[in-house]
């Protein structure tokens, strides 16, 4: 069983009151507690060098940690959320009742021949999380309470080591009448377990600057960028230094070299999933064999990984290890030191994909670019186009729907504040 994150203060069964958000003041000379007053930890800003945010997440960073667990014979899953210095917990009879193994899965119903052929096959798995969202009570009360207090700044860190594959950045939160989705209405980080001795317990997330500064190394499928004009090679004015791979193992062999300084991988190819370790692939290289590479070249670099290839944020669960814990892509890159990972939760087209890219590297080019928040506003762009309701739709608001589930695949890996700049070569 995955082991929850240590109490940061014990939970009570008071009401939903989160300790005030840290402010420099002037103490009273001599400071007396009211009585029965409950402990507080009080939150503090985290410096470059901290890399566990457990011992103090910022005043507007909130962590919500899935686990697995049973309730009356099925699988189900729990939720503790932390934030400043308290932990509240899903973990009552009427809570698991409402958290079990959702049927739905995304990746699925996106890979299938009807999901392609019907559009409103998208909408029936929108009205589907809408429904599905409605009954966690709990959760919905939590970030009701952070969103009125923090709005816009609210940073949430979901950690999920579960293969249930709720796709989170589509929770349904409706909140005074206005619903919205997650995923477009706070940053979404998402976080999973490293498998690195002394950090499997941990959030372990570096905060800073990634691409300054260095090369750009990366493989694009041919089938993939079929016209040469999307590539992500042809849209920089002055470009950045960049090594462009053969294979996906010529990748890998570049990032081995530890005289490397890599701002910025970039992977454009189709990703297979499976149940085990040798089933779940990036073009050529299965995730087993990826397990065995040491990719030197990111010790010492600020690098994004951006793996814009299909099923590379998914869970992979073999049970022929003998063990339940969760492997994918974006978790090795974690664990040889990258400081942030990009990937996504199921298949998206073409076209949608490269332009997510190719926008992110041409801001990247003029500035720092906030990646959590840039995915949120990905995210909100095509919010911005669904229609109000599901009936009826039209053939242009079923592809709406069908656009935005493909947007809400993207998620990020990494500390909540880091930015992404690509300085040009000289």
């Amino acid at each position: 069983m995955i082991q929850p994150l240590p109490e940061l203060l014990r939970c009570r069964d008071s009401p939903l009151v989160w300790p005030p958000r840290a402010k420099p003041a002037t103490p009273p000379a001599t400071p007396e507690p009211p009585p029965e007053a409950v402990e507080q930890i009080e939150a503090r800003e985290v410096s470059p060098g901290t890399v566990d945010l457990r011992q103090g997440l910022p005043g507007n960073v909130a962590l919500l940690k899935v686990i697995p667990a049973h309730y009356d014979g099925d699988a189900c899953f729990r939720l503790e959320l932390h934030f400043r210095g308290q932990v509240r917990t899903t973990s009552s009879p009427s809570d698991l009742t409402n958290q079990r193994r959702p049927r739905l899965v995304m990746a699925d119903l996106v890979a299938s021949e009807q999901w392609n052929r019907d559009s409103r096959c998208a909408v029936r798995s929108y009205d589907y999380l809408i429904n599905w969202s409605d009954t966690k009570h709990t959760l919905t009360r939590w970030l009701t309470t952070l969103r009125k207090e923090l709005g816009p700044d609210l940073q949430l860190i979901i950690w999920d080591d579960t293969d249930f594959e709720i796709p989170w950045e589509l929770f349904r939160h409706s909140m005074e009448g206005e619903p919205a989705w997650l995923g477009t209405a706070v940053q979404l980080i998402r976080w999973t377990t490293v498998h690195e001795a002394g950090r499997e317990s941990q959030f372990s997330a570096e905060l800073g600057e990634c691409g300054i500064d260095g090369r750009i190394v990366l493989f694009e499928d041919l089938d993939l960028v079929t016209d040469r004009t999307i590539s992500l090679c042809r849209i920089w004015p002055a470009p950045p230094e960049y090594e462009i791979a053969e294979t996906m193992t010529h990748l890998f062999d570049l990032l081995d070299d530890t005289s490397r300084t890599v701002g910025l991988v970039y992977v454009r190819c189709h990703g297979t999933h499976g149940s085990g370790l040798e089933e779940a692939a990036l073009a050529e290289v299965t995730l087993a064999s990826l397990g065995g590479r040491t990719l030197r070249a990111l010790q010492n670099s600020k690098s994004l990984i951006f793996l814009n290839a299909c099923n590379s944020a998914r869970a992979v669960v073999d049970r022929s290890l003998g063990e339940r814990a969760n492997r994918n892509f974006a978790e090795i890159f974690l664990r040889r030191r990258a400081r942030g990972v990009i990937a996504t939760l199921a298949e998206v087209p073409i076209g949608q994909s490269n332009a997510l890219a190719r926008r992110l590297v041409k801001e990247a080019q003029t500035g720092y670019v906030p990646l959590a928040e840039h995915l949120r506003k990905h995210r909100a762009k095509y919010a911005a186009t669904l229609p109000a309701h599901t009936i009826n739709l039209g053939e242009a608001e079923c592809h709406a729907v069908k656009a935005f589930l493909y947007a809400s695949m993207f998620v990020y890996f990494g500390h909540p504040d880091t930015t992404f700049r690509l300085a040009p070569h000289e």
